[in-house]
């Protein structure tokens, strides 16, 4: 039995490589739309260069799951996120584990956002 789930699983895994995978584009679209409508601000907001309070977790939530979900390199995410220094994907991501182990409440939104994302993804 299990050697059937695991061949299911290699066969959906080529399928979505061959047929069905986005670009590298589409998913960071994909997750900054998902994690906007949660948030109920623009694209426009999370990739500016302002700090307003109610865009600077957001911002931080997309950096965080397009980094885990994507595996792009901080300078990588930086220019994706209209950032001059990696340093500040660094900040995000420690930021986020940090709410993650200090906040259950956080955590179960997050979770939500990641597997909604790795969904879209």
């Amino acid at each position: 039995m299990h050697r059937t789930v695991e061949i299911a699983r290699e066969e959906i895994q080529v399928t979505k490589e061959n047929h069905f995978m986005k670009t590298a584009t589409e998913q960071r679209q994909a997750i900054l739309r998902i994690v906007c409508d949660h948030y109920s601000v623009t694209v426009k907001e999370i990739l500016g260069a302002g700090r307003p309070a109610h865009v600077v977790r957001p911002r931080q939530v997309a950096m965080s799951i397009t980094r885990e979900l994507l595996g792009l390199s901080t300078p990588r995410l930086a220019e994706v996120f209209n950032r001059t220094d990696h340093g500040t994907i660094l900040h995000a991501c420690k930021n986020m584990e940090h709410l993650q182990a200090t906040s259950t409440r956080f955590l179960t939104e997050y979770m939500q956002l990641r597997h909604a994302c790795e969904i879209a993804c």
